[in-house]
C-alpha cells in the first residue's frame, strides 16, 4: 500500500471519529455525554467500520474499477447492516438511559435507529468524497 494512501486513511479515521464524538459533546453537554458514552462508542465503532470498508474494498474494488451500482449497493448494504447491529446491541444489551431514551413523539424505535444510521451514511459518503 502506498505511504500516501495509510496516511490519508488514518487522517481520514481521526477526522470522522472526532467529528462524531464533538456533535453529541457540543449539542448535550458532558451530563449527556457521559451517560451516553457507551452508546457513543458504539457510533465511533460503527463510524471506523465503514470509513475503513469503503477506503481499503469499496473503493479500490468497486467504485475505482467503475462498478458504481455495486459500490452504492454494498455500501449501503453495509451502513443498513452495521447500523442494525448497533441499534441491537446498543438497546437490547446495554442498560437503557434517560439522554438516549427520551425522544418526544413519533417512533421512537425510528429515532433511535437513526442515531445509528445517519453518522454511518455521512461517513461513507464523505469519505468517498475525499478520496475521489
Amino acid at each position: 500500500m502506498r505511504p500516501n494512501f495509510q496516511k490519508n486513511t488514518a487522517r481520514q479515521i481521526v477526522f470522522w471519529c472526532s467529528l462524531w464524538m464533538l456533535i453529541p459533546l457540543a449539542f448535550g453537554g458532558w451530563d449527556t455525554f457521559f451517560q451516553n458514552l457507551p452508546r457513543f462508542l458504539l457510533v465511533e465503532l460503527g463510524v471506523l467500520s465503514v470509513v475503513l470498508l469503503n477506503l481499503l474494498v469499496f473503493l479500490p474494488r468497486l467504485y475505482f474499477q467503475k462498478k458504481y451500482v455495486a459500490y452504492a449497493f454494498f455500501g449501503l448494504f453495509a451502513v443498513m447492516v452495521l447500523s442494525r447491529a448497533l441499534f441491537f446491541f446498543a438497546f437490547k444489551v446495554l442498560p437503557e438511559s434517560d439522554g438516549f431514551a427520551s425522544f418526544q413523539g413519533g417512533n421512537p424505535n425510528f429515532a433511535r435507529g437513526f442515531n445509528f444510521t445517519f453518522p454511518l451514511l455521512i461517513s461513507l459518503i464523505g469519505s468517498a468524497l475525499y478520496e475521489i
